[in-house]
């Protein structure tokens, strides 16, 4: 976080050294795409924006000619996306206010051409820093798609744990990008898209309040912004959320009633092979710290009871696991913001946090420093 700061401070300094622009006429307000496709065989596309994580039409146009024109709102540079009538495929334009030239062929969505977009021409260079990550993963993950070789559950581990250090590669290399460019809305987007839900609640909170001065006004700020509120109620140090589900026999238990004992807070799936996998070590865990005072909460994010008992019995996770059925919908998942599975959350036996995702040897090291 140093080098975002450092950014984050010169910035600063520079904008303080130069007069606000008064002018806010409409024309500065609108971005217009005209351009030209081929290939195309459909009579119609819209522009989009995402709203709420869904994408929302702003404008369509008709193709005439292989020629098009669209008009909408924006008063601050975004991504947009151009799509053709009944076609599920999308083109992403990080659009500015102003004119934009497109030249597009239908059936080559990644050749897109956009001119008049200082922030398209940035965010290029990002995909091209990006793709060859994304090639990497695919090429690891493609035999897991052929239904001729045979997988087994080491091999899928091995592709796990390769794939994991690939990501965490992309991972800074987009970080490092964001740092670099700062001062752009695309630096934030790529946060938004690629790194929001894999950053802690530090690191996000302490980036969210750099786009706020930097970048006031815009949505992906915003986004960044409300991420590290919700993540603040769960951070290290805070109580932990309360929360009430019912366990696999109907009766209510709730996380406030375990105060006192040091608890490990377990959020699974039946249908998640990486939890599965962390399975056997968890039952190691809690057969060595059970003893001592450990109490492991496990959440699980499945839909079906039937799924979920079966795979408490063969997994043998002796426990207390509670669910409401409502999968990614799961309430308790909502108050911690969970976006992925498998995700620990340790808490001390006043039920304040220590720790989220710590495994291994450190879990350990946690936990004998809690129960000495």
């Amino acid at each position: 976080m140093k080098n975002i700061m450092v950014a984050f401070m010169g910035l600063l300094l520079l904008s303080a050294c130069q007069a606000p622009d008064a002018t806010n006429n409409s024309s500065e307000n609108t971005v217009i795409i005209e351009g030209s496709i081929t290939g195309a065989t459909v009579d119609k596309m819209y522009l989009l924006a995402e709203r709420d994580r869904q994408l929302i039409p702003l404008d369509s146009s008709v193709i005439e000619n292989g020629m098009f024109s669209l008009r909408a709102e924006l008063p601050l540079p975004e991504m947009l996306f151009l799509q053709f009538d009944g076609q599920p495929d999308y083109f992403r334009v990080f659009a500015e206010p102003g004119k934009l030239r497109l030249k597009a062929d239908a059936q080559q969505v990644a050749a897109l051409e956009v001119e008049g977009s200082a922030s398209h021409d940035l965010y290029m260079q990002a995909l091209a820093i990006i793709e060859p990550f994304e090639n990497e993963i695919q090429q690891l993950f493609a035999p897991l798609s052929n239904p001729k070789v045979a997988m087994s559950s080491a091999m899928q581990d091995s592709i796990s744990l390769l794939s994991d250090a690939v990501y965490e590669r992309q991972n800074a290399a987009i970080q490092a990008f964001a740092n670099e460019h700062i001062e752009s809305p695309v630096s934030a987007y790529l946060l938004n898209r690629y790194l929001i839900f894999d950053m802690d609640y530090a690191t996000l909170n302490e980036m969210a309040e750099a786009y706020k001065v930097l970048q006031p006004d815009s949505r992906y700020t915003r986004m960044l912004t409300e991420r590290a509120t919700l993540l603040s109620a769960s951070a290290v140090g805070a109580m932990a959320p309360d929360f009430a589900l019912p366990n696999t026999e109907g009766d209510t238990i709730q996380l406030s009633d375990l105060r006192g004992r040091v608890v490990l807070i377990d959020f699974w799936a039946s249908w998640c092979g990486p939890c599965r996998r962390e399975n056997p070590e968890m039952v190691k865990v809690y057969a060595e710290y059970h003893p001592k005072g450990l109490e492991i909460l496990g959440v699980s994010f499945d839909n079906k009871a039937e799924a979920w008992h079966k795979a408490i019995l063969d997994d043998q996770l002796t426990w207390m696991h509670v669910s409401d059925l409502q999968g990614w919908s799961s309430s308790a998942g909502a108050l911690y913001g969970i976006n992925s599975i498998p995700h620990t959350v340790l808490l001390d036996a006043t039920g304040r946090v220590v720790a989220h995702n710590v495994k291994g040897d450190a879990l350990r090291r946690e936990l004998d420093k809690l129960l000495q």
